[in-house]
């Protein structure tokens, strides 16, 4: 939510408490009331495919505010990293290596088999440097009118654009092509 501050929702771990078909019910609810407000500005690396994820898993859609992958893209479009890891080490030094410890002890890929107390950990420290690599991201970007002009018009509406049809395809009239 801020610099030092996130949360995190922890959706069918096994380690955590079940949580049940109404309380997960109000839970979308929620979600989709926070996620969808128009005040509300959803920012991520990569987000693309979490948003997809929640389209798919959760049954909703969430406009993408702001993309730090797409914004680093545009600051330096021959970067061969630029994963999150990568890009806070870059960018926000102060944060760089908040990751290591997690990175070299759990394999992502399964996630469900990492405790709760350090997913936790892991997991808003995630949330807490995206923020702060977005805020100077778009900063550095917003220096440049012509890159913060495509990155405003074609990106990230391309990035929104790309989201329903990475998950339902696209429809083409045969007889009209």
């Amino acid at each position: 939510t801020a610099p030092g501050k996130a949360y995190m929702l922890l959706w069918d771990h096994p380690n955590a408490t079940p949580w049940g078909r109404r309380q997960k019910s109000k839970l979308r609810r929620q979600l989709r009331t926070l996620l969808q407000n128009p005040d509300t500005k959803v920012v991520g690396q990569n987000l693309k495919f979490d948003t997809v994820w929640v389209n798919t898993h959760v049954g909703f859609r969430y406009r993408i505010g702001g993309d730090t992958l797409m914004l680093a893209a545009l600051l330096d479009e021959n970067s061969m990293d630029k994963n999150q890891d990568s890009l806070v080490k870059l960018y926000v030094p102060a944060m760089a290596g908040y990751d290591e410890a997690f990175n070299s002890k759990y394999d992502k890929s399964r996630m469900q088999d990492v405790p709760i107390d350090e997913l936790l950990s892991y997991g808003c420290g995630d949330v807490d440097s995206c923020i702060r690599l977005y805020d100077v991201l778009r900063k550095k970007v917003k220096k440049d009118a012509t890159l913060f002009n495509h990155y405003a018009r074609v990106s990230l509406p391309g990035l929104n654009a790309f989201v329903p049809i990475e998950s339902q395809g696209l429809i083409i009239d045969g007889e009209e092509l």
